[in-house]
């Protein structure tokens, strides 16, 4: 998660981070994906499914607060605009 979070960083601008922060920075992000897999989980159980699906991920997105055409602006706004949303 390190290196994805220096990358996150990277393209919001940043060359450099203090050690302190940039753990804070990773544990949060480790949090956050934890709580989006679980939710995802808890969709797909719902559903009467074991496995994940796209969809699972999107309501987790959701509970989180984050709305695919939210996600996707950003993605075009911030250079992702080659990765399908």
């Amino acid at each position: 998660l390190r290196i994805s979070t220096l990358h996150i960083l990277q393209a919001a601008g940043y060359d450099a981070v203090q050690a302190n922060s940039m753990s804070v920075l990773v544990d949060c992000l480790g949090k956050y994906l934890s709580y989006l897999a679980e939710s995802a989980k808890e969709f797909a159980e719902l559903s009467g499914r074991s496995q994940i699906t796209a969809f699972d991920v999107a309501f987790g997105l959701s509970d989180l607060g984050i709305e695919l055409s939210d996600l996707k602006e950003w993605l075009k706004e911030n250079g992702g605009e080659n990765i399908v949303a």
